[in-house]
């Protein structure tokens, strides 16, 4: 089951990338499948040219082996998700700390039934 788990083989995705920043990197959790960091590394890309998303801001991933996390999680135990933040990533490279300290924004509501239209904007849907 996939939050019952481990990987073997999880590749990580660099902290660093064209179209991408990861976020967290204290907590070593940017692993994952091959075909995971394949997928993130193409969608990234791809957001950043056709709709001109600035870049994708990575959250938790894996860790190298997978299995259980001490803070939730259960989905991330074989690399095969990814918490991908709606936060436009900025035109410069945030530092160790700025990754440390900047927090993911809530874009559905308290209640969880529908989008915060206090936080998701025009912005966020494709051009």
């Amino acid at each position: 089951f996939y939050a019952k788990g481990c990987i073997a083989g999880a590749v990580a995705l660099p902290i660093n990338g064209s179209a991408w920043q990861v976020m967290r990197l204290s907590r070593n959790r940017n692993w994952g499948h091959p075909d995971l960091i394949a997928l993130l590394e193409r969608v990234a890309v791809k957001a950043q040219k056709t709709a001109g998303w600035p870049g994708l801001l990575v959250g938790d991933m894996s860790q190298p082996r997978g299995g259980p996390m001490f803070t939730g999680h259960a989905s991330h135990q074989i690399g095969l998700d990814a918490d991908i933040w709606l936060t436009p990533m900025p035109n410069r490279q945030l530092s160790r700390e700025e990754r440390e300290e900047t927090s993911a924004v809530m874009m559905v509501r308290k209640d969880r039934l529908d989008i915060d239209p206090a936080t998701w904007t025009p912005t966020h849907l494709p051009v």
